[in-house]
């Protein structure tokens, strides 16, 4: 607004709410099944994500959820899974690669006994 005075707070609202960002809360489909991605790769937004997968829970009793988790070594991998992972759900861990690989893969094994904490 201070570089273009025309663009109106009623714009910036219009724009947010039209706004997407590539893997975060993002819906997709995949052999008939709803399938949310979330490059979800903190404790915060893994709460955040939480939060979220928590409402349709509370909306629908049914809800299965399937995580499939990767990451790298030097995240909070006890931190995010811990955030997301419930009683009943179902975690597959896979290795990451980075590119470039500036990042080491989180061991899968460390995943799995994070979700087996939670």
């Amino acid at each position: 607004q201070k570089q273009d005075p025309s663009i109106t707070d009623s714009h910036l609202v219009q724009g947010l709410a039209a706004a997407r960002w590539a893997g975060r809360m993002e819906w997709t489909q995949w052999l008939g099944n709803d399938i949310l991605l979330d490059g979800a790769h903190n404790p915060e937004a893994a709460r955040a994500l939480a939060t979220h997968i928590d409402s349709l829970r509370a909306k629908n009793q049914s809800v299965s959820v399937h995580w499939i988790m990767g990451m790298s070594s030097g995240k909070d991998v006890e931190g995010v899974v811990g955030a997301l992972v419930r009683e009943g759900d179902v975690v597959e861990c896979v290795a990451v690669e980075s590119l470039p690989r500036r990042h080491q893969t989180a061991p899968p094994s460390r995943i799995k006994l994070a979700a087996l904490a939670a």
